[in-house]
Order: structure tokens, then sequence, then C-alpha cells
């Protein structure tokens, strides 16, 4: 009986340590997520647009649906906070010209301005 209750105590000893490890390992929580981070400028190019996001090196992914009066923009990163060191430039085409439609970034659902390129 004595061995039993031991090897019972050195169990609940180790246990913690355990899961310690576990909480340290290297698994998909440890991988960056992708957020929506916020457009900062739009410029025009002669096949769609030209954004700046706010993300440093977070391999920026817009996502776009254009719509008869607006196009709006949703840009995913996987890092966010750069401040004005380091900013993401992403090109997004358009099946249609700009012309008078409003860019809204869906990061906070405002129209974006627009630097018209020539």
């Amino acid at each position: 009986m004595k061995k039993n209750a031991q090897g019972a105590v050195n169990l609940l000893c180790v246990l913690p340590f355990l899961f310690t490890l576990g909480a340290c390992s290297n698994s998909d929580s440890d991988e960056l997520k992708r957020t929506v981070v916020k457009i900062t400028s739009a410029n025009t190019t002669t096949d769609g647009l030209n954004l700046t996001v706010d993300s440093c090196g977070g391999a920026p992914i817009a996502l776009v649906s254009e719509l008869e009066l607006e196009v709006r923009i949703s840009v995913t990163a996987e890092v966010l906070n750069p401040g004005n060191a380091c900013l993401d430039q992403v090109d997004v085409p358009l099946d249609a010209p700009l012309g008078n439609r409003n860019i809204i970034d869906l990061y906070n659902d405002q129209a974006l301005p627009v630097n018209i390129s020539s």
C-alpha cells in the first residue's frame, strides 16, 4: 500500500511540470495570426490601386469587393503596429476603373482619400 501511495505522490509532483512543458512547446498557437490592419493611404495605378497599410513585413493580403458606388477593401497581415518606421504596400487590381467610386477601408468602415496618379 505504501508503495502505491508514494507513486501517486510522485505523479502529482510531475504533472505540473508536464503541463508547463506543453505550454512552452511549438504549436499552431505560436504562429503569427492574421489580423485586419488599417489602410494608411491609397494611390491609383494603371490597373487598380496601391495601398500602404499599417503592418511591417506582415505579408499583407487584400480582399476586395467592387460595387457600383464603392470599392470595399479589407487587408489582413501578420505584423501589427509598426509606427512610421515601416509600412507595407500591396497592389490591388480592379476589374473596372475606380472612377467616382469611394474606397471603404473595412478596418474602420471609413471612406479613404485617394491620390489620383496621372
